[in-house]
């Protein structure tokens, strides 16, 4: 399976011009609260659901530029969820979306298992608001002056987050990160 794009720190990536409908697949009610505190002030609408069954029926009945799947959840995990949303799309004609897996584990396998599931993207957990905008722009386009809503620029203190701890759930103690 071809290995997943993440998240990389480093230069900050213009996103998105356009609002961006986005639906949300995890179960956790903090991880939930975060993620819409990080996108906060920013040109989406989010569709939270609680776990893969109500991901695949709000998939079918909506359109969503990006989906972000847990992986672990109850009723129906990501995997499964994942599966299901791509078979809608080969049953419907539909261009692939952008799914993005949401896990803890980052080792190979996990990244391969997401792949082969037909996520296009992997983003570990706990990640910062500035690795969640440059994975947003990476698989929603992005580039020319109009798309300053979803640049990470000013968002990070020294460009890299990941390595200084500026902007990180790991980095602030205090902070429920997502996990």
């Amino acid at each position: 399976p071809p290995d997943l794009p993440d998240a990389q720190s480093g230069d900050e990536e213009p996103g998105p011009q356009r609002s961006l409908s986005i639906l949300l697949v995890e179960d956790s009610p903090s991880n939930r609260l975060l993620f819409s505190l990080y996108l906060r002030g920013r040109p989406c609408a989010i569709t939270e659901v609680h776990n893969g069954e109500e991901g695949v029926a709000a998939y079918a009945a909506g359109r969503f530029d990006l989906v972000f799947m847990d992986i672990e959840m109850p009723v129906m995990d990501g995997y499964r969820a994942t599966r299901a949303i791509r078979a809608l799309e080969r049953e419907q004609g539909l261009p692939p979306t952008p799914i993005i897996a949401l896990t803890a584990h980052v080792v190979g396998e996990f990244r391969d298992d997401c792949a082969a599931a037909g996520c296009t993207g992997f983003l570990a957990k706990p990640f910062s608001r500035g690795e969640l905008l440059r994975c947003m722009a990476r698989h929603c386009g992005g580039g020319g002056q109009g798309y300053a809503a979803w640049s990470t620029r000013g968002d990070l203190g020294s460009g890299s987050d990941v390595a200084d701890g500026a902007d990180t759930p790991a980095g602030n103690p205090s902070s429920p990160g997502l996990g």
